[in-house]
């Protein structure tokens, strides 16, 4: 069922016009404007603490931790991103450049398949034990496999005298998620869950929706002040209380929208007609923009967000 919204969308946004010609450009342009939507070209990196660096690479971002007994990178994303990291590491860790310890924030490898660049390093890699399961259930010749794993709800990771927390984040993107709790920096490093001033790309939001909110709610217990996303900018705690915010109020305008034409729940068959379909998201999306409609991948994504969270979080309630 978790497919069901996409289908469902397509099908009666096909239907909303006679020319299924138009839809489909207009399907595709949005696609390749969302893709390139979470960052510009190119890539950078940005100091944010004396030892802590974040990096972009296109829309995705990662992080790491230099000490005197070598570097933990967080997420290393794909085999070009960390090629490029670990030429700029002797530059922006001179003390050790080597790369010691690597954290899978999850099983996906867009942000895990760059891995083996650094095995001359040989670097401890570690997930939660869910990620390690599904690694080993759907192996990739591009995804090294983690060699620590934990199941505990939080790990402390203490090297090169610094102490990391590791939180285990399930039931939101993934089962196996973890962000990165950075203390001394009053940092979090948080994969595919809160975004900064940017609505959910291509592929982060299809799960559940109460999960991912759930997800967000677990990270502001903690106490930091900057978040670094997997995706887009960086930027504060404040910006994880919009983001979640952003979230309520989607799935409370479609609710208005649909009480506002009569229809008592999102079970009342006459919600699943094409015209009411389109009219209750087109309407919630409307009454948005205007508060909304700055933020980064609006236009491009906000037919599948929507769509996601009248599927996920109204209609199924998961």
């Amino acid at each position: 069922m978790h497919k069901l919204h996409v289908s469902l969308l397509l099908a009666s946004l096909v239907a909303l016009t006679a020319c299924q010609a138009i839809v489909r450009g207009a399907i595709k342009g949005g696609i390749n404007d969302g893709l390139a939507v979470a960052g510009p070209p190119g890539s950078d990196f940005q100091k944010l603490a004396d030892d802590l660096y974040t990096y972009r690479w296109l829309g995705y971002r990662t992080a790491f931790v230099t000490t005197p007994d070598g570097v933990v990178l967080f997420d290393p994303l794909n085999a070009r991103a960390s090629t490029e990291i670990k030429a700029h590491l002797a530059e922006l860790a001179p003390g050790n450049p080597h790369v010691k310890i690597i954290v899978y924030s999850h099983n996906h490898a867009d942000h895990e398949s760059g891995a083996a660049v650094f095995a001359d390093d040989a670097p401890r890699i570690i997930a939660t034990a869910n990620a390690a399961a599904d690694i080993a259930a759907h192996p990739s010749p591009e995804v090294v496999a983690p060699t620590e794993t934990f199941s505990e709800p939080e790990k402390t990771l203490a090297f090169g005298g610094v102490t990391l927390e590791l939180i285990h984040l399930p039931n939101g993107h993934t089962n196996d998620m973890l962000a990165i709790h950075i203390p001394h920096d009053r940092a979090v490093f948080a994969v595919d869950g809160p975004h900064v001033k940017m609505v959910p790309p291509i592929g982060a939001p299809y799960t559940s929706f109460h999960g991912a909110l759930d997800q967000i709610d677990r990270i502001q217990q903690i106490d930091y002040d900057t978040i670094i996303p997997g995706h887009g900018a960086w930027g504060t705690k404040k910006d994880v209380v919009a983001y979640r915010q952003m979230l309520v109020d989607i799935r409370d305008a479609l609710l208005r929208q649909a009480a506002a034409r009569g229809l008592k729940d999102f079970h009342d068959g006459r919600f699943f007609q094409p015209d009411v379909l389109g009219d209750v998201l087109f309407a919630a999306i409307d009454e948005l923009t205007p508060k909304y409609g700055a933020w980064r991948g609006w236009k491009e994504f906000q037919v599948a967000d929507f769509d996601w969270v009248m599927t996920q979080g109204i209609y199924m309630n998961e």
